[in-house]
């Protein structure tokens, strides 16, 4: 799994969400209007529930904010942006934290295998 998958995972379910599971498991959703039968990894849930801990449990109010907006209410960048108190690059750099924060912890949680990580930190240019 890498960080983009995750990534694309987000995007799908916080536009979708109300989910109708089929007798196979797969899930319809929309995706850019369409309607699609995908199959969602359980892994994907669990972020949700991850961070709704988040929200609870943050003392930085940037953070509960955006998330709830972003993953929760559907709220796009520049809205999310007009409406708080935040610069667009900061706003970025809180996602992008919030994004690696769950990629942690899906390592901690046993989803992500060394061989994964190797190959992540091969494709981004870091190897010697």
């Amino acid at each position: 799994m890498k960080i983009q998958e995750i990534r694309h995972y987000l995007q799908i379910l916080r536009k979708n969400k109300y989910l109708e599971k089929n007798s196979k498991g797969i899930y319809k959703v929309n995706i850019y209007k369409r309607k699609k039968e995908i199959e969602i990894p359980e892994w994907v849930f669990m972020v949700f529930k991850y961070l709704k801990e988040v929200i609870k449990n943050s003392k930085d109010l940037l953070i509960k904010e955006i998330i709830k907006m972003y993953y929760f209410d559907n709220l796009k960048d520049l809205e999310i942006i007009r409406k708080l108190p935040i610069s667009e690059t900061l706003y970025y750099k809180y996602k992008r934290s919030i994004e690696d924060n769950i990629y942690h912890v899906l390592i901690y949680e046993g989803f992500v295998t060394k061989k994964e990580i190797e190959m992540e930190v091969k494709i981004d240019g870091y190897d010697n």
